[in-house]
């Protein structure tokens, strides 16, 4: 059997090349992740005003309300800097990533959040929940 997962429709499949999910058994459903917050590319001005390392860096406009984002302590005006401690790119590749990374699984990310640089941990929920928009 195989299938493809497409717009967080999970589908039962088996192996894993390119956009199909495959899985160890028949009975294995992936569901994508989501990390439940409105996101923003910031400028390239903004990363070289606070002196950031990377090319880019996200803002969180405002997390889902009962989202993991905001369960998990992200706020409003918080800038990504980096996941699983890597950099960040732009929003779209963020939101494959995190998708990818799929639902329930734990991923850390580097905040700014005025001045102070720290890190969250944020369990992902399911791109199907009503409180799980990106």
């Amino acid at each position: 059997m195989l299938a493809h997962a497409v717009f967080g429709v999970a589908l039962v499949a088996m192996g894993c090349i390119g956009s199909q999910v495959w899985a160890t058994s028949p009975s294995y459903i992936f569901e994508e992740g989501c990390l439940g917050a409105e996101l923003k590319t910031l400028p390239e001005q903004f990363v070289k005003a606070h002196g950031l390392a990377q090319s880019q860096a996200l803002l969180v406009v405002r997390p889902t309300s009962g989202g993991p984002a905001e369960r998990d302590g992200l706020r409003s005006g918080d800038v990504i800097l980096e996941i699983e401690g890597g950099p960040v790119g732009a929003v779209d590749s963020f939101e494959s990533a995190i998708r990818l990374m799929g639902l329930g699984r734990t991923v850390t990310i580097g905040l700014l959040r005025g001045t102070e640089r720290f890190r969250v941990q944020v369990t992902l929920g399911g791109n199907r929940a009503k409180n799980c928009g990106f």
